[in-house]
């Protein structure tokens, strides 16, 4: 007899995984690995990052996708770095502080999005990335690293 149970996780336990798996696949790993993923999903493409097991008889799978329609300028694996990375310590910053991170719903998709950014700035374009998460199902979740309109922000 199987039973199904329900693994719920909030929104900073999601923030927490996404980061630390982030942080592992572009900051530990070796340039040419990191370097691999970034070439898959800077081709449009979504490349799964993890699985684990996360109960009895149940795995949950992670994938990576990026959104880069926003960016402007010409997208570079040193560019995405660099924006991940800030955005990864000021993820990290939050969170040691215990602060709430700022979350946007799509209402008809259920993705999340995290507000906090990271920030790239080449020739004095300014580039912002933050995070995404949906779960298209159970036991799956994507990430998404999207850049997002910088002249949103206000250069201070």
């Amino acid at each position: 007899m199987s039973t199904n149970q329900t693994v719920t996780l909030k929104p900073q336990q999601i923030l927490t995984l996404a980061t630390q798996v982030l942080y592992k696949c572009f900051f530990e790993a070796n340039r040419e690995q990191s370097k691999q993923i970034y070439n898959e999903i800077e081709k449009g493409k979504q490349t799964t990052l993890f699985s684990m097991e996360v109960g009895p008889g149940q795995q949950m799978r992670g994938s990576l996708a990026l959104e880069k329609s926003e960016f402007i300028g010409k997208l570079n694996f040193s560019h995405f770095r660099t924006a991940l990375g800030v955005m990864i310590n000021n993820i990290s910053d939050k969170t040691k502080n215990r602060e709430e991170p700022q979350t946007f719903t799509n209402q008809e998709t259920g993705e999340l999005l995290f507000h906090i950014p990271g920030f790239v700035e080449e020739k004095g374009q300014l580039n912002v990335l933050v995070l995404t998460v949906v779960q298209p199902s159970q036991g799956e979740l994507i990430f998404r690293l999207m850049f997002v309109d910088p002249n949103q922000y206000v250069k201070t």
